[in-house]
């Protein structure tokens, strides 16, 4: 404690603090915090009282979790370290292997692949197959699914995880969040965290994006806790929607009108231009569906 404070105080902090250090399995870190978030419920009888309980961590050491403590050697190689991949091949190849080997959960953001594109398929089944791999070890997984650039054919790969992993597998969307970065957080309350972060190059036509500049920092607990603490803001955001398989159907036919409808719109303020090519371009949509389904009714 920073200073003196009545036992009332001490008793309560210590007793939240406990709960969430074994029984929630919160890192140390994390326990401190949410123990004295709940002291704020005292605060009308001891003003103050939550900003009292301080914890010195140097940031050399790795943050504790309850195992740790039990189990020591599970902390022999949780040593900071970062990864830079070398290309759009080793980054996903990198990335499927950190979540074939999460223990906890995956937390991550992301618009998709084009199941059109080859090269973008066989990364799609590399990453689905990890994303499966983690799920059958009992990994929760959440994704928030950017909507903007997500090609309309990605929504079926979707729902074939949701298929397989109903009651593991959750799709989240919001459109509060739509324009947030692309970052991926691996059992954010253990040492060996892993989190990713990645800078999309999103083409000048906002018709896709694909990994760019991309990094991932090992037992990093202060970058952990940042991210994580990050996605939890979209999970517990009031316009959050947690995707089940008819509203997977219900998002297709949604974002199929809403497409068809602004390129319908599109071309009536731009009569003369006539390339299916341009007109996707200038309509920044970019959905065969869409296209085709635009030559079909006669352009």
């Amino acid at each position: 404690m920073s200073e003196p404070v009545p036992d009332r105080i001490a008793y309560e902090f210590f007793a939240y603090f406990l709960q969430g250090f074994i029984t929630q399995e919160q890192s140390l870190y994390m326990a401190v915090r949410s123990a004295r978030e709940r002291l704020g419920e005292v605060e009308a009888d001891f003003p103050g009282a939550s900003w009292l309980p301080t914890l010195q961590h140097n940031p050399a050491e790795p943050v504790l979790i309850w195992k740790a403590i039990c189990q020591p050697e599970t902390t022999q190689e949780s040593i900071p370290s970062e990864y830079i991949p070398i290309d759009q091949k080793d980054f996903y190849c990198y990335y499927a292997q950190q979540m074939r080997n999460a223990k906890n959960g995956i937390y991550f953001t992301s618009d998709g692949f084009n199941m059109d594109n080859p090269s973008s398929a066989e990364y799609s089944d590399l990453m689905t197959e990890a994303q499966s791999t983690a799920l059958r070890s009992g990994v929760r997984v959440y994704r928030f699914q950017i909507l903007k650039t997500m090609h309309l054919n990605w929504i079926s790969e979707l729902k074939r995880l949701k298929r397989r992993f109903p009651d593991t597998y959750f799709v989240l969307v919001n459109p509060r969040y739509e324009h947030i970065e692309n970052f991926a957080v691996i059992d954010p309350e253990l040492p060996e965290s892993v989190v990713e972060t990645m800078f999309a190059d999103v083409n000048v036509d906002n018709q896709y994006s694909r990994a760019d500049v991309a990094t991932f920092r090992h037992c990093n607990q202060a970058a952990a806790e940042k991210f994580y603490r990050r996605f939890k803001a979209i999970i517990e955001d009031r316009n959050t929607q947690m995707l089940t398989l008819p509203s997977l159907d219900s998002l297709y036919e949604s974002l199929f009108e809403e497409r068809c409808s602004k390129l319908t719109e599109w071309v009536k303020a731009h009569p003369d231009v006539q390339k299916v090519e341009e007109l996707a371009i200038g309509a920044e949509v970019f959905d065969r569906e869409v296209l085709n389904w635009f030559q079909f009714k006669g352009g």
